[in-house]
């Protein structure tokens, strides 16, 4: 069922412009921050953060980071501004991460096969800045978005709930579903990560596997955590509480990645007390957790084996090389702009969710050592270098009951 728009952020919203149109707030006032507001209208700080990306939208206010919202002007501009691009949008947050640019990559190469323009907005991690562009689209004659949110807190969701409730064209959320909001979605099958690299593990030998990885609560990482647990359990293998590590932060830093990922590497070989194999939300979680271990002197792979996901060109060169599971970014892509297409040509057929799926690429961070060969692996088989391994097979739909 959709979300409403609720009446609250509309009554927020009027009493807000009233006080700017009315001279209550002049120009060049510093308004009261987003807490004071949300205390004294009793709503969460989400709900005045739409009512104040309305007002920026108007041009009546100007908000600076630290700075605080500034009045600019107090009466309406009923002049529009509309370019005629007839075009679909994608908004994501950088370009300077691998696999992100490399989902815009494929939605721009698939818009130029549609012969459909296409205009890309890079937010950055600011979630606000997002917001406010999604609020502007409809000036620029968008049919239609697809968006790459980076929400932190469940007060940013709410927000995105909003907003997507509001919009008066077509979105696709890449990522995850929203729980509560039918909105078409393109998403990794984190399930199926997580159960095929620790069957990989359990097959060469691991015994002892735990999970890493920050921003837990994000959709495909539940997932992929319950595609772990699925694994062992049919192996009949034990989870230790010490072996999991499940950060729900997520301070998304494109300028630095790997910063946040050592500092949580470190955390974890210090509570996992035994464990010989890791399951790793993504490759900058596994290879800081790599650098953590080689700083605590243990080797990798003879001391401790480690797996990534996304394949990001990292993997492949560091030493050792990661073994992960590969993502197709320019699928993801792909699959948005023409999931987006069909929401636009034909909404009763399309489609409400794409699942993409990828594959196990075998390297030398999971290599079977001198110590792990002396026991006899669960399902012995050739070890392999960097070699695809087909991944579509695994009973997905028999264990869809059980995530």
């Amino acid at each position: 069922m959709k979300v409403k728009s609720p009446s609250k952020y509309k009554n927020v919203y009027a009493v807000l412009q009233d006080r700017i149109l009315s001279g209550v707030w002049p120009v060049g006032c510093q308004i009261p921050s987003e807490v004071e507001l949300s205390t004294e209208f009793a709503c969460s700080r989400s709900t005045v953060g739409a009512a104040m990306a309305n007002l920026v939208h108007e041009g009546l206010v100007e908000r600076r980071t630290r700075a605080g919202t500034r009045v600019l002007a107090n009466t309406l501009n009923s002049r529009k501004t509309s370019v005629d691009l007839d075009a679909f949008a994608l908004l994501y947050p950088s370009d300077k991460h691998e696999n992100i640019w490399k989902v815009a990559q494929g939605f721009q190469g698939e818009a130029n096969i549609q012969q459909r323009r296409s205009v890309m907005f890079a937010t950055g991690p600011d979630f606000r800045k997002e917001a406010e562009i999604i609020t502007r689209l409809a000036e620029f004659d968008i049919r239609g978005a697809a968006i790459y949110p980076m929400v932190s807190c469940p007060e940013e969701e709410l927000a995105l709930l909003q907003m997507i409730s509001a919009s008066k064209f077509p979105l696709v959320l890449i990522g995850g579903p929203l729980f509560g909001c039918v909105c078409p979605t393109v998403e990794v099958d984190g399930f199926h990560i997580g159960f095929t690299m620790a069957m990989h593990l359990i097959e060469t030998g691991s015994t002892r596997i735990g999970f890493f990885t920050n921003n837990s609560s994000e959709p495909s990482r539940r997932a992929m955590y319950k595609g772990y647990l699925w694994a062992l359990e049919q192996a009949g293998l034990p989870v230790e509480k010490e072996w999991i590590f499940l950060k729900v932060s997520m301070h998304a830093d494109f300028d630095n990645p790997l910063r946040e990922p050592t500092d949580f590497g470190h955390a974890y070989l210090t509570a996992a007390k035994g464990v010989e194999s890791v399951v790793c939300g993504d490759d900058h979680l596994a290879l800081r957790l790599m650098q953590a271990a080689r700083e605590r002197g243990l080797s990798i792979p003879d001391d401790l084996r480690i797996t990534g996901c996304d394949d990001l060109l990292l993997a492949s060169t560091s030493r050792p090389p990661l073994t992960t599971y590969r993502i197709s970014a320019e699928a993801v892509g792909r699959s948005a702009f023409q999931l987006l297409n069909d929401s636009v040509n034909s909404p009763a057929d399309a489609p409400q969710s794409v699942c993409v799926r990828g594959s196990l690429i075998v390297r030398e961070s999971t290599a079977i050592s001198n110590q792990c060969a002396k026991a006899k692996p669960l399902h012995p088989e050739p070890t392999q270098t960097d070699k695809a391994i087909d991944c579509n097979q695994p009973p997905i739909s028999d264990l869809a009951g059980r995530s």
